[in-house]
């Protein structure tokens, strides 16, 4: 039981300190059963979805995405 404590503590321990960057801001948005066409950014008229184009235009927008499952 003692061991079990000790890794306790040392996980606990070694990842506390000052880190040498901040991490990233990351924000992954996924929209189950969207057509890509009907967004602004993927063809729609503009307008359509002004919140998604614009985070479309101020971020990164992956043109191809797979899936093992449906």
């Amino acid at each position: 039981m003692r061991r079990v404590w000790m890794l306790v503590a040392w996980m606990g321990f070694s990842g506390c300190g000052p880190s040498a960057e901040p991490p990233p801001n990351v924000v992954l948005i996924s929209i189950d059963t969207l057509r890509h066409d009907f967004v602004g950014f993927g063809g729609a008229p503009e307008g359509t979805t002004p919140t998604l184009d614009r985070l479309a235009r101020q971020g990164v927008v992956f043109a191809n995405a797979l899936s093992t499952a449906s």
